[in-house]
């Protein structure tokens, strides 16, 4: 392997021609950064495999990498991106790591020279990996694996992106982090372990592309929370390609007086630096940069309290004297004045941190200094942005959707309407973060330009984009989130519903006729209408409390009532629960007084009534029922009760998709809360009307009881009917006819459900007079459409072997 030295004051696109450059035949170049970005595109679901794989190829057979120990597993990760560009850090030369590059750059890529780069820049930045080293035998091993993992095309063209060894540290943090990690932490490092959700590069590209705004020379972008540094590296992008002629030039310039970087974690903003390293030397090769501003919180006396604060000082004039900034590779210390006091650009991924997972002194701080922001870390962020971001500047946050619409950010987003123009709005959904599943993990981006004109002078549009699907974030990966069409909407009809509601939310998919439905009529619980909601039982302990029907004794039975606790049924469901009842629930009275709780019970007065629930969350979108006969009911299944109005018509119009569409602009999260619907906007119904929508919820609870008593869970199973529902009586059936029988019935109950729900569907939009127009919006809404989905889920042949077949 010959080792080729290349000057440090030399711009490589003065000593190779771009078909002399490794990178040019296998890195896809960005169209959106012009014809010279060498940019490469990977997903970051296949460098997140690449990572997975290679750890658990060397784990077992590496006591260095098996040992819990980052730094070694990331060597091999940044030995395999260095060895794919044909590049060696001088500093690496003669040491583990550096023939592990020289090997993977001849056996794995073919180059049959690696170019040496002496630079101090590249130096420095290594600092995090210099002492990486593996016991003997070890680096064979480690070559074998990689060639073994990187067989796949696919998975080889994930090591040649500048992001992965940062994915490759959240991969391996996530393997070895607890369950407790995630809750309280307690000080800096527990923090940034418990809040490090690292950024896509296509989510990173719009960030960066949505706050930008206008191209200068002196355009200046700071992450607060910058982490492994993802959205620094779109920005470098971004910057050094605005000219072809002068790329390096720009990116000293960026780096010396653009690109500023921000955390709590020293050790991510070394990882950081990798990335940077990596995405300077794609864009324009071996030569000398400035180091990039990448600072973490120091003090003399370390005091994590402090620390743990990191970027919030910056907006608090009050900050603790021995409170510095410190370089990631170094341990001068700079003061916050040192740093700009405002930026062009600000954009961030924040750290999450509920307010009851925080300890006591970040409580009381951001109580003190971010009191609109207090719930949640990622808000004060939020607001931290606004402090940060210049006049006419820009900034873009990922932030959770709910933020858009729940109450308790209202006084924030009526603050930064006030001084910022509202630019767009992604609704990501969950799915968007490889690493970070479940439907909780709900996520959207918000843009504004700082401003000093009126709210009530803009006529600016606002564009909004929903990636919800895995088929439209595969296309805004691959095409770029900025190239798909927008929605636009006048800013002022996003904000519109706070001329009608308190602490309303933002709506950006609302068309005008279910706007003028919220103008016009008054909310559903209000004088009138005879309407209550209330929440149910807070036993303060369920485990102790409650039981399925089936596990109390005979002798026991009367001791127990009917227990309502959720489940997202749709028009009817017998609950499988009961709760302790003795005494008129007088133990639970006892318990809850001794936890600090009241005597009186949450919504007592409605116990054993006949009403109207719905699950407190919803995975599969907004489902509403009766109430089980005779019941309590948990605050988990909050319920409706009317002295005036049919339950069946509200039933009806609760489960229309109008109701459903309207619960989605007022709070299109999975938790329902019941401020929401009683916000609802109502309209008394004809008496003609009202008897329609009952016959049919009628109908529609008859299918529902129907499917219940075929449930082995429900308390009204029987027997008889499914064994007369499947012929098992009259004929020796093969298990495979069954499950055919039982589909094939089950799914009349689903076509005939279908059929009522279009039948009221109809009548709503009828009496709530929507054009066409405004019923296909409705209905091919994606909060719609998830709870329209078929009443029944019908079993799989495994599920009905398991729980069915028995009973034949």
């Amino acid at each position: 392997m010959t080792i080729r030295k290349l000057p440090t004051f030399e711009y490589s696109y003065g000593l190779y021609t771009p078909n002399d450059n490794p990178l040019s035949q296998s890195i896809a170049l960005s169209s959106s950064l012009g014809s010279g970005a060498d940019v490469l595109k990977t997903s970051h679901k296949a460098q997140i495999e690449v990572a997975r794989k290679l750890k658990k190829r060397l784990s077992p057979a590496l006591t260095s990498i098996g040992d819990g120990q980052p730094l070694p597993y990331l060597g091999v990760l940044l030995a395999t991106a260095l060895a794919s560009r044909g590049i060696l850090p001088a500093c690496l030369k003669g040491n583990h790591l550096g023939t592990l590059v020289e090997d993977l750059s001849e056996r794995a890529w073919g180059h049959e020279e690696v170019r040496l780069d002496q630079s101090n820049f590249a130096n420095t930045l290594m600092d995090l990996l210099l002492d990486v080293r593996f016991k003997p035998g070890e680096i064979k091993a480690i070559e074998e694996a990689v060639l073994d993992v990187i067989k796949d095309d696919r998975l080889k063209s994930a090591c040649q992106s500048a992001l992965f060894v940062s994915w490759g540290y959240q991969v391996f943090m996530d393997s070895s982090r607890s369950p407790n990690t995630l809750r309280s932490p307690e000080d800096e490092t527990s923090l940034a372990a418990a809040t490090q959700m690292f950024t896509p590069e296509w989510v990173c590209d719009f960030l960066v592309d949505e706050s930008w705004g206008s191209d200068c020379p002196s355009h200046t972008i700071i992450d607060p929370a910058c982490g492994s540094g993802h959205i620094l590296a779109s920005a470098l992008n971004r910057f050094a390609n605005l000219k072809q002629d002068d790329r390096f030039d720009r990116l000293k310039h960026f780096l010396s007086h653009g690109l500023y970087g921000l955390d709590i974690d020293r050790q991510i903003l070394k990882i950081a630096g990798l990335a940077i390293y990596l995405k300077c030397r794609d864009i324009a090769g071996i030569g000398e940069l400035p180091l990039p501003h990448l600072y973490h919180f120091a003090q003399e006396k370390p005091q994590s309290a402090d620390l743990m604060k990191g970027s919030l000082w910056l907006a608090v004039q009050s900050k603790p004297p021995t409170l510095k900034l410190q370089s990631a590779w170094s341990n001068r210390a700079t003061s916050f004045g040192e740093l700009p006091e405002q930026f062009s650009a600000v954009t961030t991924n924040p750290p999450y941190l509920s307010r009851r997972h925080m300890p006591a002194h970040l409580r009381s701080f951001l109580k003190e200094n971010y009191p609109a922001a207090q719930n949640d870390l990622y808000a004060a962020f939020l607001q931290l942005g606004t402090k940060l971001t210049a006049e006419n500047g820009n900034m873009s946050f990922i932030c959770q959707q709910s933020f858009l619409s729940i109450q308790r950010y209202s006084q924030l987003r009526d603050e930064l309407w006030q001084e910022h123009e509202l630019k767009s709005v992604v609704i990501l959904g969950p799915g968007s973060f490889a690493l970070r599943g479940g439907e909780k993990i709900n996520n959207a981006i918000v843009s504004w330009r700082k401003t000093t004109e009126a709210t009530d002078n803009r006529a600016n549009k606002v564009k909004c984009w929903r990636i919800l699907t895995s088929l439209e974030k595969g296309e805004a990966e691959s095409r770029g989130l900025a190239h798909l069409q927008p929605t636009k909407v006048n800013e002022s009809e996003a904000f519109f519903l706070r001329n009608v509601l308190s602490n309303a939310p933002l709506t950006f998919f609302c068309p005008s006729a279910v706007r003028r439905i919220f103008s016009t009529y008054p909310a559903m619980e209000s004088a009138g209408t005879g309407i209550v909601l209330t929440n149910g039982l807070f036993t303060c302990s369920n485990r102790k409390f409650v039981r399925k029907h089936n596990e109390i004794s005979a002798k026991d039975q009367h001791r127990y009532v009917p227990y309502d606790k959720g489940g997202g049924y749709k028009w009817y469901h017998t609950t499988p629960y009961v709760v302790l009842w003795d005494g008129n629930g007088q133990l639970i009275r006892d318990y809850r007084r001794q936890r600090g709780q009241s005597t009186s019970l949450p919504g007592e007065q409605f116990y054993f009534q006949r009403g109207l629930t719905y699950s407190y969350i919803g995975t599969r979108g907004f489902k509403a029922r009766l109430l089980s006969p005779n019941c309590v009911f948990d605050i988990a299944s909050s319920a409706l009760f009317s002295s005036r109005l049919d339950l069946l018509f509200l039933l009806g119009f609760l489960n229309s998709s109008l109701c459903r569409f309207m619960l989605g602009i007022l709070n299109p999260t999975i938790n329902f809360q019941i401020g929401d619907l009683r916000r609802l906007p109502f309209k008394e119904p004809s008496e003609d009307l009202r008897q329609a929508v009952s016959v049919l919820a009628e109908k529609a609870v008859e299918l529902a009881e129907r499917a219940d008593r075929l449930n082995p869970q429900s308390p009204q199973f029987n027997k008889s009917d499914l064994q007369n529902m499947l012929n098992c009586p009259s004929q020796k059936l093969q298990p495979e006819r069954l499950h055919e029988n039982i589909l094939a019935y089950l799914s009349d109950l689903n076509s005939a459900e279908h059929k009522i729900q279009r039948e009221i569907d109809e009548r709503f939009f009828d009496m709530y007079e929507l054009s066409r127009s405004a019923k296909s919006v409705v209905l091919d809404d994606p909060w719609v459409s998830r709870s329209n989905q078929p009443m029944i889920r019908l079993p799989s042949k495994e599920v009905f072997q398991r729980e069915l077949l028995k009973w034949c």
